[in-house]
């Protein structure tokens, strides 16, 4: 690829506006990184692709972004970073999301609260909740909502 620009599945806040500014980055630096606020990054765009920067970072942990950023500047890439935003990565971290007020109205909001209606399910009570919903993958399984159409 001569760019490329991935993000993760557990960013719910991250916007075509930002993918767009993403990519309008990478006109003039080599690597764009979004931080997440528990230290790892929900996207990293680069031109050309280079994978091997990723090789060795110490994955699912609160030094995944400093360490890439390291390692940008020990090949003197040039980077430039978009705002931090906060990932998803656990039942709590939902709970915390769709309490937020600015997301009162956000489709994915109304989406998720479905989805756990309809399980009969309750974020504060995660105790009782079965196995398989304790992990937070199991709500990027379903089918998401059309948010950008």
């Amino acid at each position: 690829f001569e760019q490329i620009v991935v993000v993760g599945n557990d960013c719910l806040d991250l916007t075509p506006l930002l993918l767009e500014q993403a990519f309008q980055a990478l006109e003039q630096k080599d690597v764009v990184v979004g931080a997440s606020r528990d230290g790892g990054f929900y996207l990293l765009g680069m031109k050309p692709c280079r994978f091997d920067l990723l090789r060795g970072l110490p994955w699912r942990t609160a030094r995944v972004y400093r360490h890439l950023l390291e390692r940008l500047n020990q090949h003197q890439l040039s980077w430039t970073t978009l705002p931090a935003l906060q990932d998803i990565d656990s039942v709590r971290g939902l709970w915390q999301w769709l309490k937020h007020p600015a997301h009162a109205d956000h489709p994915l909001r109304i989406w998720l609260c479905r989805l756990l209606q309809e399980a009969q399910l309750h974020p504060a009570d995660q105790e009782s909740w079965p196995a398989p919903l304790t992990d937070i993958r199991y709500l990027w399984q379903r089918p998401p909502p059309s948010l950008f159409l």
